[in-house]
């Protein structure tokens, strides 16, 4: 339960950090979807051109570090 109240709160942080209008349209879009029952898979085109130059910049950063860094001892 503890793990969801977490991930509860980070949502909503993340949520206050927006600042364009499109992302928020996008957001509360999806959050009306799945509260009305909506069961309709969004694709990533849903979401394309929502993020302002800096939030991309922000996510293509967090990617790098995380996806693209290999760790070989992984796999063990």
């Amino acid at each position: 339960m503890m793990i969801l109240e977490a991930k509860k709160n980070l949502i909503i942080q993340k949520i206050l950090k927006i600042e364009t209008e499109d992302a928020l349209v996008a957001v509360e879009n999806l959050l009306y979807s799945i509260t009305n029952g909506n069961t309709t898979k969004l694709s990533f085109s849903d979401f394309a051109g929502t993020l302002s130059n800096q939030e991309a910049d922000e996510l293509e950063q967090i990617i790098e570090q995380g996806c693209e860094t290999i760790n070989s001892d992984d796999w063990k």
